[in-house]
């Protein structure tokens, strides 16, 4: 397969969703809130645990091919990380180097310098949604936008501009003995073209109608965007509808933005970033505020992002701090998961001397764990050790069950403590996730707060040690496929219930600690539980259910992409 780099132009994510999209995103999130409920009801007794896969080959006739998901898939939690990842391995990790190493097999081009990355200088992160930056570009040169969002078709494209779907994509012709000789196709789509055919004024028109009657077909639809009154178009509800498609008229100006900052942040924590950049576009009244992921968790169980609150406050608040007294305010929102819903949690922040505390204290437990790692921080057992002491010292100990040294062992090895995956195995892996991402957050955004301060500073060069979302994130499949040559698993175990000691000879010496951060959240924990208790003991008995029944959802609606594709 020929890389052809002509065209390649940009590859945009977004920095931030408009406030106007904050009702969808609540929606979606409740949605994938609904899909983990079903799956962990649904599959309550575990799942059997199979030898490690070895790793998959890459074959372009599966990915270039257009299909649907199987059913028996369609049930599974998405991967609350793949975004972030992406866009980190695309600018850091994805050079011809490593290309070379994993695409074995597949004709790359012979004459490149293997410290390249093809895609890190023209992916990035926009200060805002990357739909009106794709169009913006599609309009000025006529390129297509690969993409499988079906807005992209009512955002202004210019008379040449097209959209691309990625699930059209298919490769008509491979021949592994030669490769060059390949053919991919694809369904086009042309707005402006589109429109002539149809006889319409544009094609911003048939979507408003759709979204009117998301019920109607096509003819329906096209009969009623051709009403040459102009009533429609000059209406409030038409003008409101095209608010959000509103297009780029100039060159985007990133200069109001700290792009060198806004490149080195996520999704979720560039939105958080720009709350404070632009309050004018993106703030709203309130706090500003973070949508954290659904995690692939027990759903009966506390949300794991209880997890490593403290250590994400300590980054929201060296945000803050970091801006004029005029622009802080006393409160990050945090949108997670609570029970069986989804709701704010007001986090409040820290100030200077508090932020130094902290800093202070959470340096000391990773250089425990750093020991604990033969003084390598980059490992990742390094910050597994850490993970697991911070989960199993919780000022509780009696609502905190830890594992023998038999089941740590296998947890470490195999992904799961028993004989088969658990729910608690599940649950222990993402409150591990919880603990990594909120380390990444403080992480960036000591980065682009920049105070100064010895304390901070030395921080940043501690968390700068933090390992790439890809090697975090690792499922229990990619954790057993691991070689523990960096320290034997029983020296992991052994250094674990060391540090598990130290902690406790310290509580007795210290007495119990009346730190007010961590009794308001102790006690918003405990809320918690009860009402997951509460909540699992409701649903025990109830029959299996069928997340393709889902009464939430009465019928199925249709985008611009599939009405037009259904209708060819």
């Amino acid at each position: 397969m020929t890389f052809i780099t002509g065209f390649r132009n940009k590859i945009f994510f977004d920095g931030a969703l408009p406030t106007t999209k904050r009702e969808m995103r609540f929606a979606r999130l409740e949605k994938l809130r609904r899909k983990l409920e079903l799956f962990c009801l649904n599959n309550r007794e575990g799942f059997q645990a199979g030898p490690a896969r070895g790793r998959l080959r890459i074959d372009p006739g599966k990915v270039f091919r257009s299909h649907s998901l199987p059913q028996r898939y369609k049930g599974l939690p998405e991967n609350p990380f793949m975004v972030a990842a992406v866009f980190e391995d695309l600018r850091n990790r994805w050079n011809w180097y490593n290309l070379k190493r994993v695409a074995t097999g597949i004709h790359l081009p012979p004459f490149t310098d293997d410290k390249e990355f093809p895609w890190g200088g023209i992916s990035e992160m926009v200060p805002g949604e990357a739909d009106i930056y794709c169009s913006y570009i599609s309009r000025k040169t006529g390129c297509a936008v690969l993409t499988n969002d079906s807005d992209l078709l009512i955002h202004d494209l210019g008379p040449e501009g097209s959209v691309i779907f990625l699930d059209s994509i298919e490769l008509n012709k491979w021949d592994i003995q030669n490769q060059t000789d390949t053919d991919i196709w694809a369904m086009e789509l042309c707005p402006a073209a589109l429109s002539r055919k149809l006889g319409l004024s544009s094609i911003q028109r048939l979507a408003y109608e759709l979204k009117r009657d998301p019920h109607a077909g096509l003819r329906e639809l096209i009969r009623r965007s051709r009403d040459t009154t102009k009533t429609v178009e000059d209406g409030s509800d038409f003008n409101r509808f095209m608010e959000e498609y509103q297009p780029l008229t100039d060159e985007p100006d990133m200069k109001q933005v700290n792009q060198a900052a806004l490149q080195c942040l996520d999704t979720r924590v560039s939105e958080l970033f720009l709350q404070y950049e632009l309050p004018n576009l993106h703030a709203l009244q309130e706090a500003p505020s973070i949508y954290l992921a659904v995690l692939n968790e027990d759903h009966a169980r506390r949300c794991a992002w209880s997890e490593g609150r403290d250590i994400r406050c300590l980054g929201y608040s060296v945000l803050n701090i970091s801006r004029p007294q005029s622009h802080r305010s006393t409160v990050v929102l945090e949108y997670v998961r609570r029970g069986g819903r989804m709701c704010f949690d007001a986090i409040s922040l820290h100030d200077e001397n508090v932020i130094g505390l902290e800093l202070e204290a959470l340096l000391d437990r990773l250089a425990q764990a750093c020991v604990a790692s033969n003084n390598v921080p980059t490992t990742i057992s390094h910050w597994r050790i850490f993970a697991l002491n911070k989960i199993y010292s919780a000022k509780d100990k009696n609502r905190v069950l830890i594992p023998s040294r038999e089941q740590l062992r296998r947890f470490l090895t195999f992904g799961h403590m028993g004989e088969k995956v658990e729910w608690t195995d599940i649950h222990l892996l993402a409150q591990m996730q919880a603990i990594f991402y909120s380390l990444r957050i403080l992480a960036q955004l000591l980065n682009v707060a920049a105070l100064g301060t010895s304390i901070t500073e030395k921080a940043r060069g501690v968390l700068a040690g933090l390992p790439p979302l890809h090697a975090l994130m690792k499922s229990r499949n990619e954790i057993m496929l691991e070689r523990h040559c960096e320290v034997t698993i029983n020296e992991l175990v052994n250094k674990f219930f060391h540090i598990q000691e130290q902690v406790m000879q310290q509580r007795t010496v210290d007495g119990p600690d009346e730190n007010q951060y961590d009794i308001v959240g102790q006690k918003q924990d405990i809320d918690e539980d009860v009402e997951a208790w509460n909540m699992t003991q409701a649903i025990q008995n109830r029959p299996r259910l069928d997340s393709s029944e889902d009464k939430l959802v009465k019928r199925q609606k249709v985008n611009m992409y599939e009405l037009l594709r259904c209708e060819e």
